[in-house]
């Protein structure tokens, strides 16, 4: 695992939060309904906390893109080689080397995701998550740590990342609650795909 890459990505992670904030303070009076803005906590939940789904919503969508074209990539291998780089190595098969370093990496930067978090749901606890929330991080950062360290579990790996695509539904139904929009359309659609991206890719 290159430690290096996991620092840089951390504080890219944190770059991107602290942009984030005086963005979302100045777009909170026009994306968020005249009840939502005159309720006065959502739109406050919205400043506060809205950074760090910024972050989540960018690293799911970076992370599952990756995760869907390393599955497809990996499928015409055999399941030998899927599980572990020291087989892959041994194929010789340089293609199959990239696809695996490219998914180490998209771990390693899942990883940077997974501890920058910790730290902003320490900052803000509990109102960014509770002990459920520090549980999930906890577990994917020892399955992450598992593959990225002994260089195994490609295959698996990259469908847990694929597994962020109901991520990114769950950081978009959020913002729509909080932007007091939770009686449209909008939000029956976007409950509607989480459910089915979350019943395909986690469950």
């Amino acid at each position: 695992m290159d430690v290096s890459v996991v620092a840089k990505s951390v504080a890219a992670f944190e770059v991107l939060f602290q942009v984030s904030r005086p963005v979302i303070r100045k777009l909170t009076p026009l994306i968020c309904t005249k009840e939502a803005l005159n309720d006065g906590k959502s739109a406050k939940k919205l400043i506060a906390l809205g950074p760090s789904y910024v972050v989540s919503l960018c690293m799911s969508i970076f992370i599952s893109t990756r995760g869907i074209a390393a599955i497809f990539k990996f499928l015409p291998y055999p399941q030998t080689v899927r599980m572990s780089y020291a087989a892959a190595s041994a194929s010789g098969d340089s293609a199959l080397l990239a696809l695996w370093d490219g998914v180490l990496t998209t771990n390693e930067i899942f990883i940077s995701y997974l501890v920058n978090d910790v730290v902003h749901l320490a900052v803000t606890w509990p109102h960014l998550g509770g002990l459920d929330t520090v549980a999930h991080h906890v577990l994917f950062l020892y399955c992450s740590f598992v593959c990225g360290h002994y260089r195994l579990y490609g295959f698996p790996c990259a469908w847990l990342l694929v597994g962020e695509l109901s991520t990114i539904l769950l950081n978009l139904r959020w913002f729509i609650i909080k932007a007091g929009h939770g009686a449209t359309r909008a939000m029956s659609v976007t409950n509607n795909l989480f459910a089915v991206s979350f019943f395909c890719c986690r469950i």
